[in-house]
């Protein structure tokens, strides 16, 4: 797979483009997006850019061996005040899914505190587990619409998502290729730049899947969700 080094940006880094700082998704809503099992327990899941979802808390209380990666995650007071940051501001903008993000933030912080150890200041790029250690990894708005603004960073983490993903494993990266985003109404005085941006992102995604076609190692699809769509990716065998 010629996903190759360079020096890529991290989730750290991003333009002041859109509006949020990080955000909460819950289960409920995740779930939406992604294919899972209805029998959790025994496997194992990787969240990549969680924030402060309770997706992971949610899978943990289902007997599934679950992590979350984030580097937010390296400082939980600078967490809680980036969460409170985007709920004022979805209040502000009246978004209807604040209430399900404001208690899936609570059901995160209070496993962060008694699960510390499945919750990792990492980055996508790098992700701390062994190879071939994962059943499902996905990812929502995080390695796309987020580190897909540079192709390196792009090609990177989806590599790292490969590496960690069993033999026949899943990974799930939401969106993929679609106007899902381009119908999010940016802060105006950055409309230009963040059209200009969508671009760049889309043209690394069509770069990425060209990549992915030509790898032997995976089969891939994008396949439409709830609400845009979404790239699969199933690892072959060993």
């Amino acid at each position: 797979m010629a996903l190759h080094e360079g020096k890529p940006q991290t989730l750290e880094v991003r333009q002041p483009i859109r509006w949020e700082q990080t955000s909460a998704k819950s289960f409920e809503d995740i779930s939406r997006y992604i294919e899972l099992p209805k029998d959790v327990s025994g496997l194992s899941f990787l969240d990549i850019g969680a924030g402060g979802s309770d997706f992971t808390a949610t899978l943990l209380e289902r007997g599934a061996n679950a992590f979350a990666i984030d580097p937010l995650y390296k400082s939980r007071s600078d967490l809680k005040g980036k969460m409170k940051n985007f709920f004022e501001l979805s209040r502000k903008r009246k978004l209807n899914f604040l209430p399900r993000q404001e208690r899936a933030f609570e059901r995160f912080y209070e496993s962060i505190k008694t699960n510390p150890d499945h919750y990792k200041a990492a980055q996508a790029e790098n992700l701390p587990f062994p190879d071939n250690y994962f059943d499902y990894v996905i990812s929502i708005t995080a390695i796309t619409q987020y580190l897909d603004s540079n192709k390196d960073t792009l090609f990177a983490a989806v590599k790292e998502a490969i590496r960690v993903t069993k033999p026949h494993g899943l990974i799930q990266i939401f969106p993929f290729q679609d106007e899902y985003i381009s119908a999010v109404s940016p802060i105006s005085p950055y409309r230009e730049a963040y059209d200009t941006l969508y671009e760049v992102r889309q043209k690394n995604q069509r770069a990425l899947l060209k990549v992915l076609e030509d790898n032997q190692a995976v089969t891939i699809n994008v396949s439409p969700t709830y609400e845009g769509s979404k790239l699969e990716i199933l690892k072959a065998a060993a």
